[in-house]
């Protein structure tokens, strides 16, 4: 069992990592049941901001990396911190441990609820629902196995991979 997992995910790392992906072997995107909602008010109580959003997983922060790594001792353990780091050169959004979530219907009500943020706030970030979840996977997967802890336990969702992991290939083998 564990020798098959380990030859999942390396051919899924060698999948990946494969870019010779053309647009007419982009998977179509499914419809993902996305239940969750967005806070209106950003108002302070006890120096905690409102959460942007709440999901089965509980409340979900996006924010700059040090205004969240102050925040991580305050929130509660299951709190979803997303780095927001849309204005760079490759624009991105980090989801810290994510490998605390591994249900796909609620890697997608996150997806949603980035994208839904990233329209609320315009920038060059553009991630679909396929590519972050399978992106997201992978990641989990290869921190299974503590395969590069440092590279693996957060997930980048930057737009410089959105070909590699929006692959139709990935999508039939991560399902």
């Amino acid at each position: 069992m564990k020798n098959l997992r380990i030859r999942k995910a390396m051919t899924m790392l060698a999948m990946a990592s494969l870019t010779l992906v053309t647009i007419n072997e982009m998977a179509p995107l499914p419809v993902y049941n996305t239940n969750y909602s967005i806070n209106q008010s950003y108002s302070r109580e006890d120096n905690i901001p409102l959460p942007y959003a709440t999901c089965e997983s509980g409340d979900i922060y996006i924010g700059k990396e040090k205004d969240l790594k102050r925040l991580d001792e305050k929130v509660k353990r299951n709190s979803v911190l997303i780095i927001d780091e849309r204005f760079c050169d490759d624009p991105n959004m980090k989801i810290m441990k994510s490998y605390n979530i591994t249900s796909k219907r609620e890697m997608a009500s996150i997806a949603g609820i980035m994208q839904e943020y990233n329209e609320e706030y315009p920038s060059k970030w553009n991630r679909s629902t396929d590519s972050i979840i399978n992106e997201w996977e992978i990641h989990n997967i290869c921190s299974d196995f503590s395969f590069m802890p440092s590279h693996t336990d957060d997930v980048d969702l930057n737009n410089g991979d959105e070909i590699i992991y929006k692959s139709k290939l990935l999508s039939k083998v991560l399902r």
